[in-house]
C-alpha cells in the first residue's frame, strides 16, 4: 500500500484505479477469488474505522493490550465506563484486535500502544477465528454499507442462526486476506524507500566528495574562503553548481564569498 502512496497514487482518503488493481491482483493470488472495486473500497474503509476506534480505545487510562494475543485488559470499572459511552466496545473487551498490528502498518502508525508492542516492520500471527470486523463506532455510511450486503458484495435477504457462522468465517477470511496484502504493500515499499534513501545519500557523500577534491586543487584560497566553500557544499544546488563549473568560474564563485 505504501508503494502506492510514495508513487502519488493515494490521497488523503484512498487510492487510483490502477492502485486498486494491482491490489485486487495481489489479493486475488492471495485468497484465489476475485472482489469489485466497491467491496475493496468498503472493507478498507471498515478496516480503517476499526483502526481508528481500536486506537482510541487504548489511549483510556487503565487499559492494557497484547499485540501477541491481540487482547485487551483493563478493570471491571473501567470496561463500564467505556461500554456505557458506547457499548459496541465490548466487542473488542470479549475478541480484542488481532488484526491491530497490521493495521497499523496499513495506516501509517509506526507504533502499537501497549505490553509487548512491536515495530511497524513486524506484525503478529494472526487467528482467523478470533477476527472481527465490526469496528467500536462507524459513520453511518460505513453502518449502511455493512447492513445492506454481505462481505462478498451480494445483496443480503435477512439473517438465519444456519449462514450466520459461514458469513462470519468469509468476513474474518476476506479481512485477513486484505490487511496481508495491503502489509506487503506498505513493506515492500519501505524497503524500497530504505533502499532508495541509502543510494541518495551515497550520492550526496560522492559529490561532496568531489567539490572539496576540486577545492583542493584551487592554489591561492584563504582559509577564510575555503571554510566558507565547504559551508555552501552543505546545499545540494551549489555542490551541482560547483562541479559544473569551469575551473576560471569556480575561482570567481570562491571570490564571491569573500
Amino acid at each position: 500500500m505504501e508503494e502506492e502512496v510514495l508513487k502519488g497514487n493515494r490521497n488523503t482518503t484512498t487510492f487510483t484505479k490502477q492502485s486498486w488493481k494491482r491490489i485486487k491482483e495481489e489479493l486475488y493470488a492471495q485468497a484465489k477469488r476475485s472482489y469489485t472495486d466497491t467491496q475493496l473500497r468498503n472493507k478498507y474503509n471498515l478496516l480503517r474505522q476499526k483502526h481508528k476506534d481500536f486506537k482510541s480505545l487504548l489511549k483510556e487510562t487503565g487499559i492494557g493490550f497484547s499485540v501477541v494475543t491481540g487482547q485487551v485488559t483493563a478493570p471491571d470499572e473501567v470496561w463500564d465506563r467505556l461500554i456505557r459511552v458506547n457499548k459496541s466496545a465490548k466487542k473488542f473487551r470479549k475478541k480484542g484486535c488481532v488484526l491491530y498490528g497490521k493495521l497499523c502498518v496499513i495506516f501509517g502508525d509506526t507504533t502499537a500502544t501497549g505490553s509487548n508492542a512491536h515495530p511497524s516492520t513486524r506484525s503478529p500471527s494472526i487467528n482467523l477465528d478470533n477476527d472481527d470486523d465490526d469496528a467500536m463506532s462507524k459513520s453511518p455510511s460505513i453502518r449502511n454499507q455493512e447492513s445492506s450486503f454481505d462481505e462478498d458484495g451480494s445483496k443480503r435477504r435477512g439473517k438465519s442462526t444456519s449462514t450466520t457462522s459461514s458469513r462470519s468465517a468469509k468476513k474474518a477470511k476476506f479481512s485477513l486476506a486484505l490487511a496481508e496484502t495491503l502489509t506487503v504493500y506498505n513493506e515492500t515499499a519501505k524497503r524500497k524507500m530504505e533502499v532508495y534513501e541509502n543510494s541518495m545519500t551515497s550520492t550526496k557523500h560522492h559529490l561532496l566528495d568531489e567539490c572539496i577534491e576540486a577545492l583542493n586543487q584551487i592554489d591561492g584560497i584563504s582559509g577564510e574562503v575555503y571554510g566558507k566553500a565547504i559551508e555552501k557544499f552543505e546545499s545540494e544546488v551549489s555542490r551541482a553548481l560547483f562541479l559544473k563549473m569551469p575551473e576560471h568560474r569556480r575561482i570567481d564563485w570562491l571570490n564571491y564569498l569573500k
